[in-house]
């Protein structure tokens, strides 16, 4: 079990204690273990001997200890039998939190997700103390949402599980390499399914490595196919529940042709050449599986390679759109190297875990020239949002580490509150003060697209406004994005030179790379922001972004964190001085 599996089994249990009613120091010792974990640099499973975990107590190493040595502990299962089967796949339910759960849960008699629904679909939810019709619409549409993404993994889960599985299949002795494919190779923010090239030793068949793979990997509901010298094994993990698609292929000099075909997105390769189908993914019938296996082996043997072939993998998904194949092996791909600072991230100031001076001592640690520090505004005291005093405090701390850390520079922000009308947490004569401005809404989603648009241009509109945050809201596999229009929030941001956000939390990537041309034509600057709360995590975010931007075409020319501090600066002056003027 690694330290993110780990991780999330602590905070499972901080869950767990809460809906059950334990002891609230109990829950806090497992949410602050989780934490702990998660910020480690080494995995837990390589440690030799003893290991120490900041704040764990003799407790919870017992239990990290259970699950590192079996992969299970009886406190954690003590806990699971005393909540609803279906807790944590219910509480993705948007507007939902544990005690209204627990509410619903216990009136209802409810411990699946399909319980729920049914009883939603009946009206019993709306007859519930606390609930309306309104809400009980919400929880079947969410419920809907939820039963259709089941299956679906963020990236950086979905690349986990992808390692995990490749490290336990290079011990096996026919498998000399597991290389990722579909859309684990092209780095999709959210993965429907796990596919992965295994390249065998010649000296065994498809059908015993299909064998040693189920049984190495304790498959379930296997399916194979072999067709073409080529073959798939289409499971789902049993640990994780995980779909899993393995193509077999045979080492020799096909092997890298082949590796390059599955990478490739599906409609891509079905809209450059007619004679093939798209790349099998286990989905739809043998008969199309079979032929897509046997017409991808005709090209790996083929004398000639099809210019497509060589376009990476990142780039297949949005830009052969717009961009004919022969163009894109000439695109080169954004790198995280290129980044030269950050912004949007938290301090122990609001709701990060650092202090202001170990952020900044880290940020330069890892190469970076600059940071832009943004706490959280007064509007949001459930993430310690900093009034009117406390930021100037922070401004007065800033000055001084800058004054230490020179020529790395520290910029003033903060992540202000658009409020339900469209204005801002701060006046303008607070906003003034500070070297830049980033925008969120966090409160007050459940508006029509007019109302959410008009909130937006109103708040974009604002002459000390520099970024405009997690434009649509949205948590990938947990809250889709509040209504609004697109165009009309480009168009607000290319009239009054705000920048737009691309938040690389992996739960966030919002804004969607799919927009990436748009804004690109209009010549609009986008940021990839962290929206770090612990200074550890920021720049593996930041790699998330990178991935974004290859998928969505994206030049380093409009990236603003790839600019130097000179080029910074001179913009959030430029900015400034043009606020004045409109005033």
């Amino acid at each position: 079990m690694n330290n993110y599996q780990l991780s999330e089994k602590f905070n499972e249990m901080a869950v767990m204690c809460e809906y059950a009613g334990e002891n609230i120091f109990k829950a806090r010792a497992f949410s602050k273990a989780a934490e702990a974990i998660a910020s480690l640099d080494y995995e837990l499973y390589e440690a030799e001997g003893d290991f120490e975990i900041a704040g764990a107590g003799k407790g919870v190493k017992e239990i990290i200890s259970d699950f590192l040595n079996s992969g299970a502990s009886e406190s954690y299962e003590k806990l699971r039998r005393t909540v609803p089967a279906d807790l944590f796949l219910m509480l993705n339910i948007s507007g939902i939190g544990v005690k209204k759960l627990k509410t619903l849960c216990e009136t209802l008699q409810i411990n699946k997700i399909e319980d729920l629904l049914a009883k939603a679909e009946s009206g019993k939810v709306r007859q519930v103390k606390g609930f309306s019709a309104a809400g009980e619409a919400n929880i079947i549409d969410e419920i809907k949402r939820i039963q259709s993404e089941k299956n679906s993994k963020l990236y950086f889960i979905a690349e986990r599980l992808f390692y995990d599985t490749a490290r336990s299949l290079k011990h096996i002795e026919a498998v000399l390499d597991v290389v990722p494919a579909g859309e684990l190779a092209r780095k999709l923010p959210v993965i429907k399914k796990i596919s992965c090239a295994v390249i065998y030793s010649p000296a065994f068949d498809s059908e015993s490595v299909c064998a040693m793979i189920a049984e190495k990997l304790g498959l379930v509901g296997c399916q194979t196919i072999h067709e073409g010298g080529l073959s798939v094994l289409t499971a789902r993990s049993a640990s994780s529940g995980s779909l899993l698609d393995f193509f077999l292929v045979r080492s020799g000099d096909t092997e890298d042709k082949i590796k390059k075909i599955l990478a490739l997105s599906d409609d891509y390769i079905e809209s450059v050449s007619p004679n093939l189908l798209p790349c099998a993914t286990g989905s739809g019938s043998a008969d199309q599986t079979a032929r897509a296996l046997e017409r991808i082996n005709a090209i790996a043997v083929s004398a000639e390679e099809p210019d497509w072939l060589n376009i990476a993998p990142e780039h297949s998904e949005v830009l052969w759109k717009k961009i004919p194949p022969r163009d894109l092996k000439n695109i080169k791909p954004f790198t995280t190297d290129k980044i030269k600072g950050i912004f949007h991230v938290h301090s122990s100031y609001s709701d990060g875990v650092d202090p202001l001076e170990t952020v900044v001592f880290k940020a330069r640690e890892m190469g970076l020239a600059y940071i832009g520090i943004t706490d959280h505004s007064k509007s949001s005291p459930y993430a310690g949002g900093l009034d009117e005093e406390r930021l100037m405090r922070q401004s007065e701390e800033i000055d001084r580490l800058n004054d230490r850390y020179r020529p790395f520079k520290i910029f003033k922000g903060i992540e202000c509150d658009i409020l339900k009308d469209g204005s801002l947490d701060f006046s303008d004569d607070i906003l003034k003060t500070l070297d830049f401005v980033i925008i969120s809404i966090h409160s007050n989603f459940k508006m029509s697209e007019s109302e959410m648009s008009a909130r937006l241009v109103r708040a974009i509109s604002n002459p000390y406004v520099t970024m405009l945050g997690h434009m649509t809201g949205r948590l990938l596999t947990k809250r889709k994005g509040y209504a609004l229009n697109e165009e009309l929030i480009f168009q607000a941001a290319r009239k009054n030179d705000v920048i737009i956000e691309l938040n690389s939390n992996p739960y966030r990537m919002d804004v969607d790379y799919k927009h990436f041309l748009r804004l690109h034509e209009m010549g609009i600057l986008i940021s990839i922001n962290p929206d770090s709360h612990s200074i550890a995590d920021a720049m593996q975010c930041v790699n998330y972004g990178v991935n974004a931007v290859n998928l969505g075409g994206m030049p380093e020319s409009h990236i603003f964190n790839a600019k130097t501090i000179e080029e910074i600066e001179m913009f959030f002056n430029f900015k400034k001085e043009t606020a004045g003027g409109k005033l």
